[in-house]
């Protein structure tokens, strides 16, 4: 789980995300990166047609992939649609 300094961010580098901290030189040994989609609690649970408590669960859990912005979280995409497809 990251922790990401900017509240309004729809998409990230998966790397990148640590440039705002000052870990530049590390995260660049990472490899180039790569960009996320990321989605609110509110549009997975919209997508899911389940409750947002029950994202929330799944994210505890760790069913879901994401990274915390702030005070709220973030879910990949990618972990979303993996979910999706069986």
């Amino acid at each position: 789980m990251y922790f990401l300094p900017n509240r309004h961010w729809k998409s990230i580098t998966a790397y990148g995300i640590l440039y705002g901290m000052g870990m530049a030189q590390q995260v660049s040994e990472l490899g180039p990166p790569v960009h996320a989609e990321l989605l609110s609690v509110s549009e997975v649970s919209a997508i899911f047609r389940v409750s947002k408590m029950t994202i929330y669960r799944m994210v505890h859990a760790g069913e879901l992939e994401h990274v915390r912005v702030g005070k709220t979280y973030r879910i990949f995409a990618d972990s979303v649609r993996g979910r999706l497809t069986f």
